[in-house]
Formats: C-alpha cells, sequence, structure tokens
C-alpha cells in the first residue's frame, strides 16, 4: 500500500516532517553508511524483513514507526514522534 501524502507527524531537527521527506532521509543515510537493506535487516533481527525495506525505500509500501525506528536506529537517524 502506498501511503503518498501521508503526513504522519514527526520530527527532525525540531521540525515536522513527511513520510516522503522521511523515506528519503533514511534513503540518503544508507548511502552515506553504504549499507544494504539485507544487512539493515540482519541488524534489527529480521524485523523489518529485507523486502519490507526494499518495498518502504521505493515508495511502494509504509512502514510502522515501530520498525522504522529499528531501521533509523541502524543508519544513524534519530526520530521523535510527536503525539499532540
Amino acid at each position: 500500500r502506498s501511503n503518498a501524502g501521508d503526513t504522519r507527524r514527526v520530527t527532525h531537527d525540531r521540525r515536522y516532517m513527511t513520510d516522503d521527506e522521511i523515506r528519503r532521509a533514511v534513503r540518503s543515510a544508507i548511502e552515506q553508511n553504504n549499507i544494504t537493506a539485507y544487512e539493515i535487516a540482519k541488524r534489527c533481527e529480521g524485523h523489518p524483513t529485507q523486502a519490507s525495506i526494499r518495498r518502504y525505500l521505493l515508495g511502494l509500501s509504509s512502514m510502522g514507526i515501530d520498525n522504522l525506528a529499528k531501521v533509523c536506529k541502524v543508519v544513524g537517524i534519530r526520530l521523535r514522534v510527536d503525539n499532540k
């Protein structure tokens, strides 16, 4: 399921980011760290799966905040969710 236009509120550097902005930041961090979806899934102990990570990065599916937080931790991104 695509979540284009989803505006879940997650902060980065004290501002709110859209899902697409978060996805781009994750992709950029993956490129900078020269890490694969396989390695991320392995470091996350298989949840999310490699396939889920790939689908998320391609914009073909969304990712729950728990799994997204795991991926971000592996690639060095700190997320803060604002439940306002």
